[in-house]
């Protein structure tokens, strides 16, 4: 008879999910912010990059608080997601596409890590615990905000025009 599924433990699966994923992602993103043509785009990857080891503080705390240490798992999504990122970053032509490229990737990064952390928040509340609950709403908002920073970079606002915008010219230029 199979062991039976404990939500304690599913709790903690969303965890090394998580670590996994902030892990792959701090080292995939000093690449990538290297080869960006668009200053604001790399001053918001540096940022986001900033985030990230915040975020991997705050999972070591979170592991602290439940007396477990995270388990050394490769998030697949994450990995796969990244292997997308390297597959453009590697990729010649237009900068201009090739950062509005990066957003939409880095965008789906977060919007999966927005997920996690939400379902693991919701969790640590149900498990009634509230320091794992604060440290992982407070990464959830970190990666929300980076999400619509990104959004303002590519769409661009009242005074610039937006990255998205930039690449639809350089290419229209070139036909």
């Amino acid at each position: 008879m199979p062991q039976q599924y404990q939500f304690q433990e599913l709790f903690i699966e969303q965890l090394n999910d998580l670590f996994s994923a902030e892990e792959q992602i701090a080292s995939a993103l000093p690449r990538v912010i290297s080869i960006v043509s668009s200053g604001d785009l790399r001053e918001a990857l540096t940022h986001y990059l900033q985030d990230v080891s915040k975020h991997n503080e705050h999972m070591s705390m979170v592991f602290q608080e439940l007396n477990t240490q995270a388990r050394g798992s490769v998030c697949k999504a994450i990995e796969d997601i990244l292997e997308q990122l390297d597959n453009t970053a590697g990729r010649g032509g237009n900068s201009a596409v090739k950062d509005a490229a990066i957003i939409a990737i880095v965008q789906r990064l977060q919007h999966y890590k927005i997920a996690v952390y939400g379902t693991a928040r919701t969790f640590a509340r149900h498990l009634s615990q509230n320091k794992a609950m604060d440290l992982l709403q407070h990464a959830l908002n970190g990666e929300g905000e980076a999400d619509k920073k990104l959004t303002r970079l590519a769409e661009g606002g009242i005074f610039t025009t937006g990255i998205n915008e930039e690449a639809i010219k350089e290419v229209s230029m070139v036909q």
